[in-house]
């Protein structure tokens, strides 16, 4: 394996989702303890491998539970590592080309991850257009939410082999 990313569900660990956490915690007092055990065993099964690792999740109580992120940062940063014309390949209508959106990411890394340069792409001001999309509790829009940047996944892979 050259390198481990690992993306918990961020349903139990966005802190976007707080105002829910409390009933969470009513069906099952240990539904936090079960995601951040997703998150120890990238992170283990990662250094028991020994090569670099990622794990990914919106501003999330990993902070809190764990430790703060390695690395910050939204997708348009990492837009310019998609072609000029691009066009998102599932979600066109969906997902700004070139990733021009914000969505505040987290990466909590080591292994010797690299964390690539940014190749930052205009976006608009303001409010995601895509996010007004994207509300809502469908499957199909969680698909969405939940895709992994193309822009970062091609950067991550440049400088990481």
């Amino acid at each position: 394996m050259a390198i481990v990313l690992g993306f918990p569900p961020c349903t139990d660990l966005a802190v976007s989702g707080a105002a829910h956490f409390a009933k969470k915690a009513a069906a099952d007092a240990r539904y936090r303890d079960k995601a951040m055990k997703l998150v120890y065993t990238v992170r283990d099964m990662a250094k028991q491998i020994g090569c670099p690792w990622v794990i990914e999740n919106p501003v999330s109580v990993i902070s809190s539970e764990w430790r703060k992120p390695d690395h910050i940062f939204h997708p348009w940063e990492y837009g310019g590592y998609l072609p000029k014309d691009d066009v998102h390949p599932r979600y066109p209508e969906y997902i700004e080309p070139r990733d021009a959106y914000p969505k505040k990411t987290c990466y909590w890394t080591g292994g010797g991850f690299i964390m690539p340069d940014k190749k930052p792409v205009p976006v608009e001001p303001g409010y995601s257009l895509q996010h007004l999309k994207l509300g809502g509790k469908s499957e199909k829009t969680k698909r969405i939410r939940s895709a992994s940047p193309r822009g970062i996944a091609q950067a991550i892979f440049e400088a990481n082999g």
